[in-house]
């Protein structure tokens, strides 16, 4: 079959399986660059096209011609299938021009894995395990109908490993009927080449330099629409072989003569090569790991869905394939694709090659659902160090989001990514491949040593939500985009309920809790279960200092209500938040002002300054307190508050012991005071010492009656009219008039 004929055939898929203990992946490829060679090869003479089959010579027969039209007025019914409705389920995203979370109704996601395709159909009862790995191989490979395998165009990734392990465990166990388990390997051996093909590949290739050589003449090389590994007939000099070595380890990259006349594939073997030797330099700094072999195979989906699947065989030594492999080097088979980006491809490798010492390290049963989340997540995380501007696994962003508000990290794949991530962010690469080890070695999926990450978790889903979490590159990852039920509305009736919630472990529990319009609220803490809550207004989450445990004290808007996002986690057991709302109080309007507040002494310094006289020196001491009550009514107070004048070097202190009340109305931006009488207690000075008796002066709010502020959730600024700013933050304290004012 001719080069073009090839490409033109190729799917626009990758499907990489590793021939080692943990399998290999499939990595859905989203950029449609080609590969094209760099340093195309040279040719002296036009090579001989190998021999394609007969059968794809012939013309299609011609369809007999009708001698008479139908008439236009009958045209031909078509009946349009009517599509069957996708399930959905409600979640919450933010809405950047509201301001407020909205109910979005979207579809359930399907299928993410090939391995997760088998497991629905185990648990709806359409099919046996067994069945279920046979039917969707025959899928992945074109063999059955489209549409025959419901679900398989759902799946986001093609991914091999987890269903290829699970295919090699069936085969050992012997606990199926002798045709499924002989369909198996059948399945098998035309995806993975055994030891034996590969040596026998290796011991006839001809050696390949960075040009590579010209296509090998005749027509004793297997035709490029072979059907799978276990047809390969390995004739000499048809395939080509790079042999390096790199951080001491043997590398040796096997494909088809023909790669290198097609401009299609002539530069996979070089981006391999490369790809090769990056994730070896840094993996040796990490893990030791042994000889790799990697195989671009021949199989055409297109070819395997019009041959015969009795003519195909099956290496006997090949069905179990952990044991056939230990030992030698390391295969990784490439499936290439035309349109397959290089950066795509490159990170693809990096990812292989993690499991590549992964295999080194012992893994003993290959990757299932419960190991996952560290054998596919990590290495999707290693590739990422390899290649940290490329990026490809950003494509899991969206999957975590979705998942992670119901699934435990203990049960995702690939998507898990992000966390190993972040675990880097606060220790090392070298750190985390060392904790992956001892999960390998622990043999419980990782979850004992999981356990002392409990708290780094909760920090982790913190950090997710703030999208603080950098990536390799150092760029910022986005934050959630998801957000769960239940979201709790809390309204001016609601004194004394309780807000509760349900957190399974190493689940990213995240949601919001509403608070309505015009409100103070009071609230406790009241969960007795082990596990972490922190809540954060919405607009702060990206500032992790404003995160906290669950708020004594929550102050919504004049006009909006104000939602907090809430998360929480758990690690051992069922975590159930409770909140208690124990107050709420109604405001007039603004409920941020309500409260008690302490002036920021330099400030109010810098605004008395500018009324007295050029050359005045002042320092204040003490403290000077104001307080809005949800009544309406506003209270001022000076407690042991000291002032120092100098003017022409001469000074004197006072100090202040006072208390003032008043009213006040404010909407969020402008406030104003009234009928503010102000107690003196007493005013004493250095020289001489005097009192002032207690009694009752008329005086206006503030110095102007009106002003303007911004409030905030710890602080505030505040600008009357014709006076300078000044600054205010928020204390825990309750004004009380002093007993001479009392009397």
């Amino acid at each position: 079959m001719g080069s073009s004929r090839v490409a033109a055939l190729l799917l626009a898929i990758v499907l990489v399986a590793v021939a080692c203990s943990e399998g290999g992946d499939a990595r859905s490829a989203t950029q449609d660059s080609d590969l094209v060679a760099t340093e195309p090869a040279e040719a002296t003479s036009e090579p001989e096209q190998p021999e394609e089959p007969e059968i794809r010579d012939e013309e299609p027969e011609e369809p007999e011609t009708r001698d008479e039209e139908p008439e236009p007025d009958e045209p031909t019914p078509v009946v349009v299938p009517t599509p069957t409705p996708l399930p959905t389920e409600v979640v919450f995203v933010f809405d950047p021009e509201t301001g407020e979370p909205v109910e979005t109704e979207v579809p359930i996601q399907g299928p993410q894995s090939l391995e997760a395709l088998v497991d629905r159909g185990v648990q709806s009862g359409d099919w046996e395990e067994a069945e279920g790995l046979v039917r969707v191989l025959r899928g992945v490979l074109g063999l059955v109908a489209p549409g025959e395998v419901q679900g398989l165009e759902e799946v986001q990734t093609a991914e091999l490993n987890t269903v290829l392990d699970r295919a090699n465990s069936l085969a050992r166990s012997g606990d199926y009927s002798e045709a499924e388990l002989a369909e198996l390997r059948r399945l098998y051996e035309l995806l993975v080449p055994s030891r034996d093909i590969v040596d026998r590949l290796i011991e006839t290739a001809t050696p390949a330099g960075l040009r590579g050589l010209r296509r090998i003449q005749g027509a004793d090389c297997v035709p490029v629409d072979a059907a799978g590994f276990s047809s390969w007939a390995v004739v000499e000099g048809c395939y080509k072989i790079y042999e390096d070595s790199v951080a001491g380890v043997t590398t040796r990259i096997i494909y088809p003569a023909w790669y290198d006349d097609d401009p299609a594939m002539s530069a996979a073997p070089l981006f391999a090569r490369e790809a090769l030797n990056a994730s070896l330099q840094t993996y040796s700094l990490l893990a030791t790991i042994g000889d790799v072999d990697l195989i671009f195979s021949l199989i055409d989906t297109l070819d395997i869905m019009e041959a015969d699947g009795a003519t195909l065989a099956v290496a006997s030594d090949h069905a179990d394939w952990g044991n056939a492999t230990i030992g030698g080097a390391c295969p990784v088979t490439v499936f290439p694709v035309a349109l397959l980006s290089p950066d795509a491809f490159r990170q693809t490798i990096a990812h292989e090659v993690w499991h590549c010492v992964q295999r080194e390290d012992n893994y003993p049963d290959g990757v299932d659902a419960g190991t996952a989340w560290y054998v596919e997540g990590g290495a999707e995380y290693f590739s990422n160090v390899v290649y940290p501007s490329i990026n490809d696994e950003h494509g899991w962003l969206g999957t975590f989001a979705s998942d992670s508000l119901k699934k435990p990290l203990f049960d995702m794949s690939y998507e898990a990514w992000i966390w190993w991530q972040f675990l880097a962010n606060r220790s090392s690469p070298s750190a985390v491949a060392n904790l992956q080890r001892q999960m390998m070695i622990a043999g419980d999926g990782g979850r004992s040593a999981m356990q002392p990450n409990e708290a780094a978790f909760h920090t982790f889903v913190v950090e997710y939500v703030a999208g603080t979490i950098e990536d390799e590159d150092g760029s910022r990852l986005p934050g959630s985009s998801r957000w769960g039920k239940p979201l709790e509305k809390v309204t001016k009736d609601d004194q004394g309920k309780e807000l509760k919630y349900s957190v399974e472990p190493f689940v990213a529990f995240r949601t919001f809790i509403e608070y309505k319009k015009e409100l103070r609220i009071l609230e406790s803490d009241e969960t007795s279960t082990a596990g972490d809550v922190s809540m954060v207004e919405f607009p702060n989450r990206t500032e992790l200092n404003d995160w906290s445990e669950a708020f004594p004290e929550v102050r919504s808007k004049c006009k909006s209500s104000v939602f907090y996002v809430l998360v929480g986690t758990t690690g051992t057991g069922t975590h159930e938040p409770k909140i208690k709302i124990n107050k709420v109080e109604e405001a007039s309007c603004d409920p941020c002002l309500l409260g008690t507040w302490e002036v920021d002494l330099e400030t109010w310094k810098s605004r008395l300054l500018a009324r007295l006289a050029p050359g005045t020196t002042m320092d204040l001491g003490g403290h000077y307190y104001i307080a809005f009550g949800e009544d309406g009514f506003i209270k001022e107070q000076r407690d042991g508050m000291t002032m120092t004048l100098t003017v022409s070097g001469q000074s004197i202190t006072l100090t202040t012991d006072s208390f003032a009340e008043g009213e006040y109305s404010a909407d969020g931006e402008r406030i104003i005071g009234s009928g503010m009488k102000e107690l003196f207690s007493s005013v004493t000075g250095s020289i001489p010492g005097f009192t002032v008796p207690t009694q009752q002066v008329d005086s206006s709010f503030i110095g102007g009656g009106a002003g303007s502020y911004e409030c905030r959730t710890d602080d505030m600024t505040l600008t009357a009219d014709g006076f300078d700013s000044i600054e205010l933050d928020r204390v825990d304290k309750i004004l009380e008039p002093p007993e001479e004012v009392l009397e």
